[in-house]
């Protein structure tokens, strides 16, 4: 009894914070919801699909670094995992059906680091690759994805390092990733 109560205020507590943050961004999907974001900037760019969950501590970044407008896009029915980051400085668009675990790294764009008299964190950023995950993938807990297309209904190891694109209906692992097997 205990442990329902529990899920069901804080249940409802997303649904309050929800209601409020779903104004701020481009478009907001029905029956989504946002548990406890950490950080969430340039809404305005994000888009939510309809049936989305962003579990707690998850950040949302779409920064207007370059001239082009940034741009996130979760697909309908994509589930992403607490502490994860989705960070687009051009674009990263996430597919339908998504189970991205705990703790995951997507990214368009890395850090300079090429002056090695100013500190890295004071030389900008610079933009690797467009970010692309089919429909149907998972992406086991403690993945990064960096910069590269992933086709659909792909499984993603636990803590691989994904900078190349991958096949539809590929399962990787490992750091750098490399193909396991391919399903079906």
């Amino acid at each position: 009894m205990i442990e329902y109560l529990f899920n069901f205020n804080k249940k409802v507590r997303a649904k309050i914070l929800t209601f409020f943050l779903s104004y701020g961004f481009k478009a907001f999907g029905k029956k989504s919801l946002i548990f406890k974001p950490s950080i969430l900037r340039g809404m305005k760019y994000i888009t939510i699909g309809k049936g989305v969950t962003v579990f707690d501590f998850g950040w949302l970044m779409a920064l207007k670094t370059f001239e082009e407008t940034p741009q996130i896009i979760i697909g309908n029915n994509t589930d992403i995992g607490r502490l994860s980051h989705i960070i687009a400085t051009k674009s990263v668009v996430i597919g339908d059906g998504v189970l991205i675990a705990d703790k995951v790294y997507i990214s368009d764009t890395s850090h300079n680091f090429e002056n090695d008299v100013i500190a890295i964190k004071n030389q900008g950023l610079k933009f690797i690759g467009r970010v692309e995950i089919g429909d149907g993938t998972w992406i086991g807990e403690g993945a990064i994805i960096y910069g590269c297309k992933i086709g659909k209904n792909c499984v993603i190891g636990a803590n691989s390092f994904v900078n190349k694109d991958v096949a539809d209906y590929s399962i990787v692992a490992g750091s750098p990733a490399k193909v396991l097997r391919e399903i079906g």
